[in-house]
């Protein structure tokens, strides 16, 4: 039953993640691209809480619509790696498995954004802002696990987060952005068998989570619309 219902949630994910990612051009005036580099860690079996030890790192790129000042949407993409070791643990859980798992993982996402300040581009006060977003994604990843199971992992993903971004010209910015990703996969360390003993390789119940710290840079490109009339045009 919790088979079925959890194949269910990922076919919806996907579908309203294809919808919304067709959707996304047909909304704002403004285009923006870019780039962003970070550091990312994970919390899971192997890491209960945060670790700074257990540190990876990942690359994006993204697409943006700008409605207005105010609202954004995106399309996201993300390329990474996470790591953990129960070296770093001091459970006794921890300190019997010595256990450790790598993975390579890769997520797209698309969502929106919520800016709280009004930063106009062609003024110079207000040229930082923070932000807030949140979206629905997709996960693809395939740890190498000392202790687990090497499996594939397709997930469905909520990325949520906040970041502050500097407007540095009429076109360029810069950002510094803190993000989350909620799977729903307990599989991404490799340790949720549900054949296996909990003390040994977890609990299949609490699905993981990723975070990234990182810095963005994008670059906005405006659409200009011409006037449905111009009377000088008219005159020659």
């Amino acid at each position: 039953m919790i088979t079925l219902k959890a194949k269910q949630l990922k076919t919806k994910a996907l579908a309203a993640f294809v919808f919304l990612l067709y959707a996304i051009p047909l909304f704002g005036q403004q285009a923006e691209y870019g780039l962003g580099l970070g550091l990312m860690t994970y919390k899971g079996e192997l890491a209960p809480i945060v670790n700074p030890l257990n540190i990876g790192g990942g690359i994006s790129g993204f697409y943006k619509r700008h409605y207005n000042n105010t609202y954004s949407v995106f399309a996201k993409g993300r390329l990474g790696y996470l790591q953990a070791s129960d070296k770093y643990s001091a459970t006794p859980l921890s300190q019997m498995r010595e256990s450790d798992f790598a993975s390579f993982m890769g997520e797209v996402s698309i969502g929106f954004e919520y800016h709280f300040l009004n930063v106009r581009r062609d003024k110079k006060q207000d040229t930082l802002s923070p932000y807030f977003f949140a979206g629905l994604g997709f996960l693809v990843a395939k740890p190498s696990v000392q202790g687990g199971k090497s499996e594939l992992v397709l997930a469905p993903t909520i990325p949520f987060g906040i970041g502050v971004k500097k407007k540095l010209n009429t076109q360029w910015d810069i950002g510094v952005e803190l993000a989350t990703s909620k799977t729903f996969t307990d599989k991404l360390d490799g340790f949720s068998q549900a054949d296996a003993p909990k003390t040994q390789n977890g609990n299949p119940y609490n699905t993981d989570t990723f975070y990234v710290l990182g810095v963005t840079l994008g670059y906005r490109i405006t659409k200009i619309q011409c006037p449905a009339h111009t009377p000088i045009l008219d005159e020659y």
